[in-house]
């Protein structure tokens, strides 16, 4: 999957320390949005591609069983049965030929709007872009590409706290290995896997697991990506995408470099020109500042998010599951770079645009209510693109009103029994 649990862009910037937030930390899904009026909505991207996406959505909802993620938004709770109904009926407006002003009133008239909790204000959130690099490399390791791209090894080890004891249901899992070393009591032992630094001088060479070779920074970017395409010499095509994350916590390397490049001013591409501007020695000791690292699987179509739809270029967006509702639809405002020069050129200037995105996926450095992780693309122009998203938005979900789920009046009651509603209702959570 694209995501891809760690998958982000722009990941070596966007460190704790470089965005902090300005309130308290959110506690509970239910704190994450509030209902809101609807805003001004357009679009920039093309309604009939997204039209396809809201339905391979819809379908990927029904085959959970059960739905890994409640949909909760503010006080509301719906079922998946409920939001799938959203998201077809979402189709069916935007499929249908119909002007866009009264598109946006149907919108309007079926859906409730929902500010994130973000910072510093409500209905705002910090952005940053990925998106799918397509980079060179060989079946073979050579000179000029030294490192591999891993398969996931088979003695990685998944923790689920949360069957020891309840308390630890909202921490997210560990990962790790059967270490050689017993315990002092003679017993085997659980410890961390394999670090970036480990990995890349040997832990896991020799063993088949090695799926292309490539360029060392082009390899690190990758891994930040999530998924991408290794072009070899003989024009062959391995698309790869996240297989799993060794467990090592994230380490923006942005701030090993902060006193070449300030942060407020770090890309990816100003940062990717500095790391190759570097030798070899200097060069892995920044890398391995992060000891986080991704392992791969072939892919035989686009890549997938952490949800296992396949992305949708400008619209699929990582956002933190444990407070936002996997799968469901939101409304983004933001500023679009616009570029007149080549692929390392600065953006000319900004314009603001909005369109609807799906909240699919996740990613390591994407956690609470103020951030999210937008996905511009594949290749050159996508990568120029997201390399300079670091912005504050504003971002609203949508949730299918009471009056769509439910909207057939309620019958008179009989004596002594109360009246009943249709079958369809949202749950109120207290």
């Amino acid at each position: 999957m694209l995501r891809f649990l760690i998958l982000i862009s722009l990941l070596f910037f966007a460190s704790c320390d470089f965005f902090k937030p300005a309130r308290p930390a959110l506690e509970s899904r239910s704190q994450a949005l509030r209902l809101v009026e609807a805003p001004e909505l357009d679009d920039d991207l093309d309604l009939k591609e997204l039209a396809v996406a809201l339905r391979a959505q819809s379908k990927r909802m029904g085959e959970f069983n059960p739905y890994p993620y409640p949909l909760v938004f503010g006080n509301r709770q719906l079922s998946v049965r409920e939001y799938q109904m959203g998201l077809e009926h979402l189709a069916e407006i935007l499929e249908a030929e119909t002007p866009r002003e009264e598109i946006w009133q149907q919108i309007r008239d079926t859906f409730d709007f929902y500010e994130v909790y973000g910072q510093p204000n409500w209905g705002q959130a910090f952005m940053t872009s990925y998106f799918e690099p397509v980079i060179p490399g060989s079946k073979k390791r050579t000179e000029e590409f030294p490192t591999a791209l891993y398969k996931k090894p088979p003695e990685l080890i998944e923790v689920a706290l949360e069957l020891f004891d309840d308390r630890f249901k909202d921490i997210r899992r560990m990962r790790g290995r059967i270490l050689d070393e017993k315990s002092q009591a003679g017993n085997t032992q659980l410890g961390p896997f394999y670090s970036r630094e480990e990995i890349d001088n040997g832990a896991l060479s020799g063993r088949g697991l090695e799926l292309a070779w490539v360029d060392p920074i082009d390899a690190f970017f990758l891994q930040i990506q999530g998924s991408g395409t290794v072009v070899f010499d003989s024009g062959d095509e391995l698309r790869i995408g996240y297989a799993e994350q060794n467990g090592q916590v994230y380490q923006a390397i942005g701030k090993f470099v902060a006193d070449v490049i300030p942060l407020a001013q770090l890309t990816a591409l100003n940062l990717e020109a500095y790391l190759r501007s570097l030798e070899d020695e200097d060069l892995y000791d920044i890398l391995h500042e992060n000891p986080s690292y991704v392992f791969f699987n072939k892919l035989k179509n686009k890549p997938l998010t952490s949800l296992g739809t396949e992305v949708t270029a400008g619209r699929t967006i990582a956002t933190d599951g444990k407070f936002f509702p996997k799968g469901a639809v939101g409304f983004l405002k933001f500023n679009r770079p616009k570029f007149l020069g080549p692929i390392l050129s600065a953006p000319a200037g900004w314009e603001p645009t909005s369109r609807l995105v799906l909240d699919q996926d996740s990613g390591g450095a994407i956690r609470g209510g103020g951030r999210l992780d937008l996905f511009w693309g594949r290749g050159e122009e996508a990568k120029q693109n997201a390399s300079v998203i670091k912005q504050t938005v504003h971002l609203y979900y949508m949730a299918p009103k009471e009056s769509f789920l439910d909207p057939s009046p309620a019958p008179e009651a009989l004596p002594g029994k109360p009246a009943r509603k249709g079958l369809l209702r949202t749950k109120q959570l207290g």
